[in-house]
């Protein structure tokens, strides 16, 4: 449940691989009938590869890529309370 992703689409004919992409064809698997501006439950499987299970069928997560997403996300909150790159010692006074 922690990793789950929700996110709302705004199509469901995506031309790249993507986790977006991945979540679309697992619930189309599951018998749900997609639309735009549907929310999506969904756990990345594999980033690369554009793979994603359903949240209610998920048993295997891509660490790496939440490795990724957790560090982006960090580096946002430091640079936003002065702790990040291109802050004087950190930020620290």
């Amino acid at each position: 449940e922690d990793l789950v992703i929700a996110r709302r689409i705004s199509t469901v004919q995506y031309t790249r691989r993507c986790p977006e992409r991945g979540a679309v064809e697992a619930y189309r698997r599951a018998g749900v009938d997609v639309a735009p501006g549907m929310t999506l439950r969904y756990v990345v499987r594999d980033a690369r590869a554009g793979l994603a299970d359903c949240a209610w069928e998920a048993d295997h997560a891509d660490r790496h890529h939440y490795r990724r997403l957790l560090a982006k996300a960090w580096g946002e909150v430091a640079v936003g309370v002065g702790e990040g790159p291109g802050t004087e010692s950190g930020g620290r006074q």
